[in-house]
């Protein structure tokens, strides 16, 4: 089931007068509803994914207690704690093993086993290969990286073992967030499993607001823009170079309008049942440089790849100066890439990511020097031209993102720097020309809105037929210029 179908307009508001009307006497009742409501999510289109989520579940869940168990038997028998330790140490090393088994086979085998055979080939050496027909479940990589913070937050002792089952597989399979995140901490979501909850209006409101603007960046200008990259990129090698710079530019607002959409969609629907996700998005596009843009950019995929992989690798290589920490950053991006996908374009758009970050971190103590003693901080023309540079750098990157292979990003880029660069777009191009003026207008809105959680979040707006003169045009475009249902782009991942 995905946010932008006609089954979840209908699936979200049963949901939430069931979990209120119905099951809100008991907080287990409530849980045991939404564990089922998030498995009928799940199974919508497809029940066998869901055997591998509960796999992941189960193995997660026994693992936990297993490590709990074996710390408390460290601290009651000293004598053996050497081996406490160590058992405690294995568990979390075989349940990451476990979890992360399935995520290779289900989405990196194909990749591997191919460049495998291929650099066997260039040798002289042609290996006859077997590849899988292999469906990658959705949310796997989301639901599978969850599971391993999970695990290591119990181990490093931040959080406790779930001892409810019930309480554990909802809090991993939560419908709202299991195709595309934010990838949640157990020191932050699984608590609120365990703590009765009571409705609030208000917080509701605020969700619908939320819902609604997510549905239009993903609906209106997120599908809006795929209009425009789709027609670029199938035909780039005919194209002016000025034209690819417009498909540069418009995918780089489609993945975030999709992305972000999501996010807000996810966000809302979950305060519509007391719940509160992660942040993953605070206008990214605002940011002055690259390293703000991750800051700001899926923030719960950078916050989990700084705890559980930056930040023991910067440990590991801290006698090397510099030079670790920028390894650690490489290694780092590079896993970010792949994450995202099992191809060499995921991977080099990594490599070009970390790349600018420690570009951008070498001289950063000299500019905040510099930019202290000019003030330049204050100074509008130097932040856009700061928000404009950083903006370029990172649209450039996701040419990489949206290529199907290297030589199309490669040939893509080649084209785009031509001398054709200098001419005008193609007119052709701008299928829906209303698009053309709804992503201005999009982020001035939310330039407006930059200092709040979400961009519809109207408490600043005192005039009430003012704010529901913006609820009913966002509707109003969202019913004129949301035609057919296209499938989140994060659920490739």
């Amino acid at each position: 089931m995905i946010f932008n179908s006609l089954e979840f307009i209908i699936f979200l508001p049963v949901v939430f007068l069931l979990y209120w009307f119905v099951f809100s006497k008991s907080l287990r009742l409530q849980n045991v509803f939404v564990l089922f409501a998030s498995y009928v999510f799940y199974c919508w289109w497809d029940w066998r994914p869901a055997v591998l989520l509960t796999m992941t579940i189960v193995c997660t869940y026994l693992c936990g207690l297993w490590i709990n168990k074996a710390q408390n038997s460290e601290e009651e028998q000293t004598e053996e704690k050497v081996w406490y330790k160590n058992k405690a140490y294995l568990i979390t090393l075989g349940c990451i093993a476990f979890n992360l088994a399935i995520l290779f086979y289900f989405k990196y085998y194909n990749f591997f086993v191919e460049n495998f055979a291929k650099a066997f080939s260039f040798f002289g050496k042609p290996l006859e290969i077997r590849t899988l027909h292999i469906i990658l479940p959705l949310g796997i990589s989301f639901y599978t990286f969850q599971a391993i913070g999970y695990t290591v937050d119990i181990y490093r002792k931040r959080a406790e073992a779930a001892r409810d089952f019930i309480s554990f597989a909802a809090f991993m399979s939560f419908f709202t967030k299991i195709t595309a995140g934010p990838i949640e901490r157990a020191t932050n979501f699984l608590p609120q499993f365990f703590v009765k909850k009571t409705f609030d209006y208000s917080n509701a409101v605020d969700g619908l607001r939320q819902i609604l603007w997510g549905a239009f960046t993903k609906v209106v200008i997120g599908d809006g823009a795929a209009i425009c990259v789709n027609y670029i990129y199938s035909r780039f090698d005919l194209l002016p170079g000025s034209t690819l710079a417009v498909g540069a530019i418009f995918y780089a607002v489609q993945i975030y309008a999709d992305f972000s959409g999501y996010s807000d969609i996810a966000l809302g629907s979950s305060r519509l049942l007391g719940f509160n996700l992660t942040r993953n998005f605070a206008f990214p596009y605002f940011a002055r440089d690259i390293i703000e843009f991750w800051r700001r950019w899926h923030i719960s995929l950078t916050a989990w790849l700084t705890d559980y992989l930056f930040t023991p690798l910067s440990i590991q290589f801290r006698n090397y100066g510099s030079f670790g920490l920028a390894y650690a950053v490489l290694i780092t991006f590079l896993i970010s890439g792949l994450w995202h996908g099992a191809n060499w374009t995921f991977i080099v758009w990594g490599l070009y990511q970390g790349v600018f970050i420690i570009l951008t971190s070498i001289p950063q103590k000299r500019r905040k020097k510099f930019e202290k003693r000019y003030g330049l901080k204050d100074n509008s023309f130097y932040q856009f031209t700061c928000i404009f540079l950083t903006f370029v750098i990172v649209s450039m990157g996701l040419i990489f993102f949206r290529a199907d292979s290297l030589p199309q990003a490669f040939s893509y880029i080649g084209q785009m720097f031509s001398s054709s660069l200098f001419t005008s777009p193609i007119r052709a191009t701008y299928v829906g020309k209303y698009i053309v003026f709804l992503i201005p207008l999009m982020f001035i809105f939310e330039w407006i809105q930059r200092n709040k959680n979400h961009a519809l979040q109207l408490d600043n707006v005192r005039s009430k037929p003012l704010r529901w003169i913006i609820y009913f045009s966002l509707l109003y475009l969202i019913f004129n210029y949301g035609g057919v249902q296209v499938p989140f782009i994060y659920f490739n991942f």
